[in-house]
């Protein structure tokens, strides 16, 4: 935060057998400010010290997430499939 403006928010959505998945939203006039890699970084340490392990997930071609997943030390890439929901009439 910088008084009201919300530069990154680092989330943990998932949560179940002792994995959770986190990752981070950051203000488009903020990335590449490191933001992403430092509130990622306390997330991960305040989900390990709960007892879980963090999992990062994002698609090949997000370059940035992929960054911020290698800074902070997550190496095992492993392809997977999205898939999607919709409701329908």
């Amino acid at each position: 935060m910088r008084g009201d403006e919300i530069l990154c928010q680092a989330y943990a959505p998932w949560w179940g057998r002792g994995v959770t998945e986190i990752g981070a939203v950051t203000a488009e006039a903020h990335r590449r400010k490191g933001y992403a890699k430092m509130t990622c970084g306390y997330l991960a340490r305040d989900c390990e010290a709960l007892g879980f392990t963090t999992h990062w997930t994002c698609h090949a071609s997000n370059a940035g997430s992929v960054k911020v997943a290698q800074a902070l030390g997550f190496r095992s890439e492993r392809p997977y499939e999205l898939i999607e929901y919709t409701k329908t009439d």
